[in-house]
């Protein structure tokens, strides 16, 4: 018999903050405002513990914002979430779900929805979806495994979700994002083996697939009639058709940034595709770094930033530097091939680097932090765990 538990935590408190323009008074004041709740207030936190032979009848029986924590085995069952709660395990690697009779493993049907540390795997090769997001928003899965699911994550007509630290494996399709889906985010799996690594597409837009090591699939990453996504800081290597594939004249505006591509029979295949911007990408020994199909020549794409942030490295492009300067007609060497890289006649780079980018960071507005909300961040943390130190505990279990 297997022991499924669900912990319910609760806690209120009351907190009001001020603000104030100088920096630092906000840090000093915060942190005094914290340290003095901390020396008289003490929450209470009731933690609950109930034991189930099933995964679904704990789910059931959870409340919204409770914790089902899976004890290692396997379960062969068809899971439905509808309601907002975590569902996870301590044990990946000895947590394994099969499914049943459905298509798919586990439906999400409820906003806020947690899926961590759990290791899914069909019985039959590549016959089910893992994990089916469908029309909810703010739902995580992390820390998981997925091995020979037909999709292992798929999202649709979602909004503002996510998937990282995940290992995926042998599966059709690793994550599915479909039909009108937006904002959502994947970032640090390990996509490995698939048939496609990651696929967006059906006019899902904004959507980001950062710092993830997609290799030897059959296409790393997939993007049709999909608009304004983010594809950046990925290893993207030793896949057998190609790297990148943008298919569709609705296939736009997407950036394409810090990206290692390399070993691929084609870096990047372009079919319909325009104004995307693709710069500052390392193209390393793939056989053919871009192919653009024949009909698609006239879909122009920008393959550089303005100077001197330049283009993209491309192994094997042996052209001098000895020229700098936005026309590069200044004499002196800049870290840029005098000559413009062509891979079409309207889609060029028209300032090659001379050496790879080893520094992949993402240094866009974007992703910087103002530093009076980072002292504000580091008080909330540190308030957080000074109050956790008189935090009351009580356990109810019960077994069935």
């Amino acid at each position: 018999m297997y022991q499924v538990l669900i912990l319910s935590v609760r806690m209120n408190s009351k907190l009001s903050y001020k603000y104030y323009k100088d920096t630092l008074r906000i840090f000093f004041t915060l942190f005094s405002i914290f340290i003095l709740l901390e020396a008289y207030y003490d929450p209470a936190v009731i933690e609950r513990s109930f034991s189930y032979t099933s995964i679904q009848e704990a789910i059931n029986a959870a409340n919204p914002g409770d914790t089902v924590l899976v004890s290692p085995g396997i379960y062969y069952e068809d899971l439905i979430i509808n309601k907002s709660i975590i569902l996870k395990s301590n044990d990946p690697y000895s947590t394994i779900i099969c499914g049943k009779d459905s298509d798919t493993i586990i439906t999400i049907k409820a906003n806020g929805v947690i899926i961590e540390g759990l290791t899914i795997r069909p019985l039959e090769e590549r016959s089910k979806i893992g994990v089916y997001i469908r029309s909810v928003n703010s739902c995580i899965v992390t820390s998981s495994f997925f091995e020979n699911c037909d999709v292992a994550v798929k999202l649709d007509n979602s909004f503002n979700n996510e998937v990282y630290k995940c290992s995926i494996k042998n599966c059709n399709v690793g994550i599915k994002l479909w039909y009108f889906s937006c904002n959502n985010s994947f970032y640090e799996n390990k996509i490995i083996s698939n048939s496609v690594g990651v696929d967006l597409r059906a006019y899902s837009f904004a959507s980001t697939v950062s710092s993830n090591v997609i290799v030897n699939n059959s296409i790393g990453i997939y993007v049709s009639h999909s608009h304004d996504n983010k594809l950046k800081r990925n290893v993207i290597g030793e896949n057998s058709f190609c790297g990148i594939y943008l298919y569709g004249v609705l296939s736009k505006n997407n950036l394409i940034t810090l990206n290692n591509i390399t070993r691929n029979k084609y870096g990047m295949y372009l079919w319909l595709s325009e104004s995307n911007l693709i710069y500052r990408n390392n193209f390393i020994d793939n056989k053919n770094h871009v192919y653009i199909v024949l009909d698609s020549y006239d879909c122009p794409n920008e393959w550089n930033a303005s100077y001197p942030e330049g283009g993209n490295f491309w192994s094997g492009y042996l052209e001098k530097d000895e020229f700098r300067g936005r026309f590069q007609n200044v004499t002196g060497s800049d870290g840029i091939i005098d000559k413009p890289y062509i891979i079409s006649e309207k889609n060029v780079d028209y300032y090659p680097l001379v050496y790879p980018i080893k520094d992949l960071t993402d240094y866009s507005p974007e992703s910087k932090y103002d530093f009076m909300i980072a002292l504000i961040i580091v008080v909330i943390l540190l308030s957080s765990f000074l109050v956790g130190f008189k935090l009351k505990r009580s356990t109810y279990k019960l077994s069935l």
